[in-house]
């Protein structure tokens, strides 16, 4: 409740309705936000337009900036966002070191200051290097394993990532060169 004065008198004051802030609807406030932030007039003649309080509008003014603010501001919370869980097991990390090693060529140490830093995981030296040594036979074996050669089938569809499974083979493979020291 406001108190305004009854029939200009200013000594005789009581309590007898609303505010000019207390009337005004939300597309309203919104306007008179607005223009307080088009400085078309000065805060003290919307003021007086509106037969609302200075403060009033500086409280209008800030919500409106604030609202455009968020609205057009950098999205900090898309950047925050989780993507994904992954759970990490010791399987897992073994993948991790191999894909470490053997696709982005890092270094044994490299890998050991990954898991450090990223997963707060510790790993020695030693353990990198007896993950690369475990697969080496397992790599071995397959890459003397001789390829699966499947010829094209006019049935099936055959695209680079579809081969049909019918009338496969095995094909030998030639020997690996060995390696001259």
């Amino acid at each position: 409740m406001c108190i305004q004065p009854i029939n200009g008198v200013a000594g005789t004051q009581q309590q007898v309705g609303l505010c000019g802030a207390d009337t005004l609807a939300a597309d309203q406030r919104q306007e008179l936000a607005i223009q307080a932030l088009a400085r078309t007039q000065t805060i003290s003649q919307l003021a007086r337009d509106h037969q609302v309080s200075r403060k009033f509008v500086y409280q209008q003014t800030t919500t409106a900036a604030q609202a455009l603010d968020e609205a057009f501001g950098p999205d900090q919370a898309a950047d925050d966002e989780v993507l994904f869980y992954l759970p990490v097991t010791k399987a897992w990390l073994r993948q991790l070191v191999l894909g470490l090693v053997l696709i982005c060529h890092s270094s044994f140490r490299g890998v050991v200051e990954l898991l450090r830093d990223l997963f707060d995981y510790r790993i020695s030296l030693g353990t990198v290097h007896n993950s690369v040594q475990a697969a080496v036979p397992l790599a071995w074996h397959v890459s003397t394993t001789p390829p699966k050669i499947c010829p094209r089938s006019a049935s099936a569809p055959t695209t680079r990532f579809f081969k049909p499974a019918s009338r496969c083979s095995w094909v030998p493979m030639s020997p690996r060169p060995s390696v001259i020291s």
